[in-house]
């Protein structure tokens, strides 16, 4: 039985269908399966490899048209503001660091041009080509995964394919509980696309959601206890609009993968000790909060900042990456010990909201609300439904972290709105904008290639601290080469934390040191940037200022604050003026 039927069938046109479903199924395996993780962006391999192959799948598609036509659909106007929003805050001094807004920018013109790649691609191949290609990508990607989570709970690493297990839950290569949770149910809704479909029978759908739902348990993931729930309630809702035999086998066959992974979850460690005794489940997770009595959960509490740093820009927004100096700021609002600072509102809506402002964050679920009401109001086909479930998961995802803002989740679910948006228009393309879109592709392959060896030169920094007789020649070359990537790179705004971390507490070159505190604490307001921050503002004598970072760190991190108190009071013997901060953080 082929479980693959839509590659090649006539010799040129054949070759073009095979390298796009080719193409699609390794951008929804090859990203999520990459080991390495590295500083300063843990996930940078992951998204390279994402954004590589998403440009090479839209070059294929745009130069394999049959004529200068382009077809687009309504859905892509939501990038579109998005990055208008971007470029208007940039020109009214919203964005502190442009850097970022840039590379905001280029995740959404990344998606932007994803959606109408999806467009295209069913126009020409039709849609059961497109989804049938990312369905074999998520289903053979999670059984991999899956293979990778076993080897970990054994404590077996095999050539960097599983790496190490730590904390409490299993990860697989994606390094990240919920991020592998999610994964993991993309490729059971493939499964169960498969098996709508009759490439699969009961006896493979079984074989495949039994290991995959166990390994969905052991993430620590709560979310794989909302998945299966969620997939249950909906399937029952939308069965109703439900008429092609192929869809409803394909319901069948999710509710009974949604059934097979809850009973996974009541599953005992049957994995051998000792690795396997570090992992927990979801159930087990919300049996210890309830247990310990831990009824606010986090996510409210960033809920409750985020809306109280709406309120201090309702129409225009905070900008592209304020969030973790905003809930910092605003972090009173949150009873018991401090979360730390958070890097999103674990809310898309949340972050919309702060970054962009109300209007705009309205206009884009209402573009959402239009997109699903168009695309329920068509025949439901199984790929039509493949692609609602497999949204469907991302998008209860998006509502508990934030993972669009990784480009191996963005694509996908831009290549997915695209496919299934019945509102198209054609559009001809003169010669200008045609060699305008080829000069914008070779752009982000120039892009990226800078990013590969910024990123390549940081991580040098990261891993490898000076030491030996040479010690002072080599970071005297480190710090140049962070100078060189501060100014011509994308990456610039990671490198304002390590050159204030690096920084002495005294009064030399007290004035750039400040320059510097305020951009590391616009980008990423860490417990070491903020406490020493703190120490630099009162030797400038900005006491109040001092003093303010101070009271916010000690209730972000209250860990960290009496550990640097422990430097400070040294500091304090060198600097009497420090004594007021000691005193503050020295507060119980």
């Amino acid at each position: 039985m082929r479980l693959i039927p839509y590659f090649a069938r006539n010799p040129l046109e054949g070759q073009r269908e095979t390298a796009t479903g080719l193409l699609l199924f390794l951008l929804c395996s090859l990203p999520f399966f990459v080991p390495i993780h590295l500083p300063p962006v843990p996930s940078f391999h992951s998204e390279w490899l994402a954004g590589a192959l998403g440009l090479v799948l839209a070059t294929v598609s745009f130069f394999n048209r049959s004529t200068s036509a382009l077809t687009f659909p309504q859905i892509a106007i939501l990038p579109g503001v998005l990055i208008g929003t971007i470029v208007c805050q940039q020109l009214g001094g919203q964005n502190y660091h442009y850097q970022q807004a840039l590379m905001y920018c280029a995740y959404l013109v990344f998606g932007l041009t994803l959606v109408v790649t999806g467009t295209e691609l069913v126009s020409r191949y039709g849609i059961a080509h497109v989804h049938g290609a990312m369905a074999a990508g998520f289903a053979a990607g999670s059984l991999a995964q899956c293979a990778s989570s076993i080897l970990q709970l054994q404590g077996i690493t095999l050539w960097g394919f599983a790496p190490l297990l730590h904390g409490r839950g299993i990860y697989g290569n994606l390094a990240q509980q919920n991020n592998l949770a999610d994964y993991l149910w993309l490729g059971l809704i493939s499964i169960g696309y498969m098996f709508g479909t009759k490439r699969i029978g009961w006896l493979l759908l079984l074989a495949a959601a039994v290991p995959l739902g166990i390994t969905a348990a052991y993430t620590s993931s709560r979310s794989a206890i909302l998945y299966p729930l969620a997939i249950l309630a909906l399937s029952a809702l939308i069965k109703v609009r439900v008429g092609h035999t192929g869809a409803l086998r394909m319901i069948k066959g999710l509710r009974a993968i949604s059934a097979i992974t809850l009973l996974c979850l009541a599953i005992p460690q049957w994995i051998s000790p000792p690795v396997a005794q570090s992992a927990t489940t979801g159930i087990e997770r919300l049996v210890s909060s309830a247990v310990e009595g831990k009824s606010a959960s986090v996510r409210l509490q960033l809920l409750a900042v985020a809306l109280q740093a709406t309120a201090e820009h309702p129409l225009i927004g905070s900008g592209v990456g304020s969030v973790p100096l905003q809930s910092l700021r605003h972090g009173d609002v949150v009873t018991g010990s401090g979360f730390g600072v958070a890097e999103h509102f674990h809310n898309v809506i949340a972050n919309w909201l702060v970054e962009f402002g109300i209007p705009v964050a309205l206009l884009a679920c209402f573009l959402l609300w239009r997109w699903l009401r168009a695309v329920l109001r068509a025949t439901l086909l199984p790929e039509q439904l493949l692609g609602l479930f497999l949204l469907i998961i991302i998008g209860l995802h998006s509502l508990l972290e934030y993972p669009l803002w990784y480009s191996f989740f963005l694509a996908p679910v831009a290549l997915i709105l695209g496919a299934l948006d019945p509102r198209t228009k054609t559009i001809e393309l003169s010669r200008v904008t045609s060699l305008g879109a080829t000069g914008g592709m070779l752009l982000a392959g120039l892009l990226l290639v800078n990013l590969w060896q910024d990123h390549a030169r940081l991580t040098r920094i990261y891993l490898l601290p000076p030491s030996g007789p040479q010690a002072e020649q080599i970071w005297k070359s480190q710090v140049d080469d962070l100078l060189l990537l501060h100014r011509e790179s994308l990456l610039s705004p990671h490198i304002n934390g390590m050159l204030i971390v690096t920084a002495d507490i005294d009064r030399q070159q007290l004035e750039n040191k400040q320059h510097v505190c305020e951009a590391a604490l616009h980008f990423s307001p860490a417990p070491a940037v903020i406490f020493k921050c703190a120490a630099l503002y009162v030797l400038a004598g900005r006491v109040d200022d001092g003093l303010d970072l101070a009271r916010m760190g000690r209730r972000g991190f209250p860990a960290d604050a009496q550990s640097a108190l422990t430097e400070l009071r040294t500091k304090a013997l060198e600097f009497p003026e420090l004594a007021i901060l000691e005193a503050e953080w020295a507060r119980q």
